[in-house]
């Protein structure tokens, strides 16, 4: 009792002084058959496993080939923010070095506007004066 034909017939197999009378052999093959059973199952879950598993491997690939290409276009976009950010940078400081072309700003780049609108900065900068006419004798 609890043990398996198999296990019944194993001192049996190693001495064979005594054959297994048929109800032993009966025994022993529906033992062999429910293990055989067993490993079948245990293949097929095992091949299905084995499947599973190459195709999660597949999709793994496919997925850390997109997570690359992301990578790449973000690192491409990184420097691509650097070069922009460098060159407002250096038109920042150009714009600072640059002449202030500010018209009604008579002091505006060393009187630039003068150069360019000479009346315009004149009369900003000097006072204004009335004509008069001088009172006529009549």
């Amino acid at each position: 009792p609890g043990s398996s034909a198999v296990e019944r017939a194993a001192p049996v197999r190693m001495s064979l002084a005594q054959p297994l009378n048929t109800s032993q052999m009966k025994q022993v093959i529906e033992d062999l058959a429910k293990k055989n059973q067993e490993m079948e199952e245990n293949q097929l879950e095992l091949d299905t496993l084995k499947q599973t598993a190459d195709s999660t491997k597949s999709e793994l690939l496919s997925k850390n080939k997109e997570i690359k290409a992301v990578e790449g276009q973000l690192s491409a976009s990184k420097q691509e923010a650097a070069e922009l950010k460098r060159e407002i940078e250096r038109l920042r400081a150009k714009e600072k070095m640059r002449p202030s072309l500010d018209l009604d700003d008579p002091t505006a780049a060393g009187n630039g506007a003068a150069v360019l609108f000479p009346g315009r900065a004149a009369a900003a900068t000097t006072p204004t004066t009335r004509l008069t006419r001088p009172a006529s004798a009549s």
